[in-house]
């Protein structure tokens, strides 16, 4: 069962659309569709070394109450933090909660 006292942080689950840019060409943006409590547990952290920039990445399961229709193609939003969301698991497929892993990447 979940532990609902586990549940201590505000985010906003966001999912892709288009819409027109400045110069009228579509462009991916997200949009907030909810905003739920959640559960944070840092998995792991590591860095990278991208086009001559070195980075971060963290790892985090994140724990929310069950609700249909949470992709991997969603994230997360965190206050300015932005997480993209790589798996989506609903526990013990009893519809009472999702596991998220996700990726955050810092710098």
């Amino acid at each position: 069962m979940l532990n609902a006292g586990r549940l201590n942080k505000r985010i906003e689950l966001q999912a892709p659309t288009t819409a027109p840019g400045e110069t009228g060409e579509p462009e991916k943006i997200y949009v907030t569709y909810a905003t739920v409590w959640a559960g944070f547990r840092t998995l792991s952290g590591g860095e990278r070394l991208a086009s001559q920039q070195v980075g971060a990445t963290l790892t985090h399961e994140i724990t929310i109450r069950y609700r249909a229709g949470v992709l991997p193609t969603h994230r997360i939003k965190y206050g300015t933090r932005i997480l993209d969301i790589k798996d989506v698991r609903n526990v013990d497929e009893r519809g009472e909660e999702l596991r998220l892993r996700c990726t955050e990447v810092l710098g």
